[in-house]
């Protein structure tokens, strides 16, 4: 299941909020925020415990799939997909854990095997918490929706008001920080 990034009381405390009274409005649209920005970011921002099958490149790299990475539980290879009889050596390689580079430091030590998905990486990501700048996009997405910011009231000709929305379903600067845990 996803993890919550923006509950009631979180958004209550941040905003000075300690009535009851909008609580009916408030909770779905928190409820809708998480969802959007979850989908927009294409990760739920949980730590989890990932296995990725890959086949190494030429020069001894590998690419894991889910950012960012915790740390590495084992790196296991072998002569066939499913069958990983061999253990890499846990000093032998080097990791970036922003970009998932797993580059194996001496691929001299063992004969790397060259067919695809040789390699079963066991490894923790994601975020043990929450990062704040998600939970403060979270509370702004929220302010912008209960304020209806996103939708205009104008006159026609005739006198009639008539509403639209103003393209700007999440904000710039909201935007901006997403963009930067966004997965493609």
């Amino acid at each position: 299941f996803p993890v919550t990034i923006l509950t009631l009381a979180e958004y209550k405390t941040r905003k000075g909020i300690s009535s009851p009274n909008m609580d009916a409005i408030l909770t779905p649209l928190i409820g809708s925020v998480n969802a959007l920005i979850t989908t927009y970011c294409g990760q739920d921002f949980s730590e989890q415990t990932v296995t990725d099958y890959l086949t190494v490149d030429p020069d001894g790299v590998l690419l894991l799939e889910t950012l960012p990475v915790v740390s590495i539980t084992s790196i296991e290879y072998g002569s066939s997909f499913g069958t990983y009889d061999s253990v890499y050596p846990a000093t032998g390689y080097y990791l970036d854990k922003k970009t998932g580079i797993l580059e194996l430091l001496d691929p001299t030590v063992v004969v790397l095997p060259s067919h695809r998905r040789a390699f079963k990486v066991v490894y923790t990501c994601g975020y043990a918490t929450v990062p704040e700048d998600i939970k403060l996009s979270a509370v702004e997405l929220t302010t912008h929706y209960k304020d209806r910011e996103f939708k205009k009231t104008i006159q026609s000709s005739s006198g009639e008001s008539v509403e639209f929305e103003s393209g700007k379903l999440i904000p710039a600067q909201v935007k901006m920080v997403l963009d930067n845990y966004r997965r493609l």
